[in-house]
């Protein structure tokens, strides 16, 4: 496809969309609303999920692949080393857990 009939199909689509005013605004209004929702989601996630990981020296932040073996399942997951050192520094959060449910 040649720049030439690029320009001229460009222009029949232009053309097109003045003919039908109201599915151009029907248009531009449903991608400003996907847009906007797109970014409170990402904005949420953020606030909710990334803002509250307290990390000291985020340089150091390692995280350990761990599988659990366990009579009757496995368990696979991802833990970061710190909180694991905070679990062993604190067992008393075990204690807690224990108690709350």
């Amino acid at each position: 496809m040649g720049f030439l009939q690029l320009r001229r199909q460009l222009g029949l689509a232009i053309k097109s969309l003045v003919q039908v005013p109201n599915f151009c605004i029907t248009l531009v209004l449903t991608l400003a609303l996907a847009l906007s929702c797109f970014f409170v989601a990402l904005s949420l996630f953020s606030g909710f999920f990334i803002k509250p990981l307290e990390i000291e020296n985020e340089s150091r932040f390692v995280v350990v692949e761990q599988k659990n073996v366990y009579q009757d399942r496995v368990s696979e997951g991802l833990q970061s080393f710190q909180n694991m050192l905070n679990w062993y520094q604190n067992p008393s959060v075990y204690e807690k857990r224990a108690f709350d449910q």
